[in-house]
């Protein structure tokens, strides 16, 4: 049985009182299916264009965000912004696995930052914190070790950084392959939006999942202002 211990800072709240983050811990998923996901499809499902993507609510949120970061959200785009724009430009999104390929599509169709983490240990202690500046991370495709900046906003497994400047990038370690099974997945957002619906985007995400994965057990819960940890088994 592994344990998982799933804390966000206070200061984190302090600087963002209106950031929730849903959290879904899966277990028994089956990564190695062929399933596919129609991007396109999303066109006709969401209000934006590449003439207002700038103006839209989650976007303008996130990118205040990453200023109060001191990152240009223009050159360093939230993921889900960059992902809409890759769709909105008739471009391809990359297709890489079903549980990768299933949160990007979430992300577009969500506007909301989704990243999905493998668990390999017996005992996880996960914590979205400000950086002391000694940190570590290298980021998923290179072999280059970058330092963490002071006061960034990173999440952590114990001394592993997995992902740098909130939701920005995720690391080497955080790579979910065909071969992972048990693994988290976060959803972000900062914009104003209720518990309900949070809760009905990782209702509909476990139910989409589940499609690939007979065998899935998981947990959700809800991380926001009042409510900052949470401990669960799997």
């Amino acid at each position: 049985m592994t344990q998982l211990q799933y804390t966000i800072a206070p200061e984190i709240f302090d600087l963002f009182p209106t950031f929730k983050r849903g959290v879904i811990v899966c277990k028994n998923v089956c990564n190695t299916n062929n399933q596919t996901f129609d991007f396109s499809s999303l066109n006709s499902q969401l209000n934006i264009t590449m003439d207002n993507i700038a103006e839209s609510e989650p976007v303008s949120a996130w990118r205040k965000v990453f200023r109060t970061m001191g990152v240009d959200p223009t050159k360093e785009r939230v993921s889900f912004e960059g992902l809409t724009r890759r769709l909105l430009n008739k471009s391809l999104i990359k297709v890489i696995n079903p549980v990768v390929d299933l949160g990007n599509f979430f992300s577009i169709l969500h506007q909301c930052p989704v990243g999905a983490h493998p668990v390999t240990t017996d005992s996880v202690k996960i914590d979205l914190k400000k950086a002391i500046g000694n940190e570590i991370f290298i980021p998923l495709g290179s072999s280059t070790i970058e330092k963490v900046n002071c006061n960034e906003v990173i999440l952590t497994d114990g001394d592993n950084t997995l992902t740098r400047r909130f939701c920005w990038r995720q690391g080497t370690s955080s790579l979910v392959t065909t071969d992972t099974t048990d693994l988290f997945v976060n959803f972000d957002f900062i914009h104003n939006i209720s518990t309900a619906e949070i809760n009905k985007v990782i209702t509909d995400f476990k139910l989409a999942l589940k499609l690939f994965s007979p065998e899935l057990k998981s947990e959700s819960f809800i991380l926001a202002l009042g409510s900052e940890k949470h401990l669960c088994y799997f």
